[in-house]
């Protein structure tokens, strides 16, 4: 099946709408003392490793660097309001 243009258009939308829902969801958490801010970053670092290996499995070359570039902005000890 040939990917037309709209078609990577909706690819790259839908997995950033996960990854803003997974980072919005996990910040929250820990911005109203739902859980400890490591918890929360290791479990956004944990689900976008995930879709990452989506991605990986998808062939979706594009959105696997986006994953990883987001991964390691994380790590680096961005602050989760950068990402909200």
């Amino acid at each position: 099946m040939a990917t037309t243009t709209k078609n990577m258009v909706e690819i790259a939308s839908a997995y950033t709408i996960i990854m803003h829902r997974l980072i919005d969801n996990n910040a929250r958490d820990a911005l109203n003392t739902i859980k400890p801010l490591s918890e929360a970053k290791s479990d956004i670092i944990s689900g976008l490793k995930s879709l990452q290996e989506c991605a990986r499995y998808a062939g979706d070359h594009a959105a696997y660097m986006t994953i990883n570039d987001t991964i390691e902005r994380i790590e680096s000890g961005k602050p989760l309001r950068a990402f909200v």
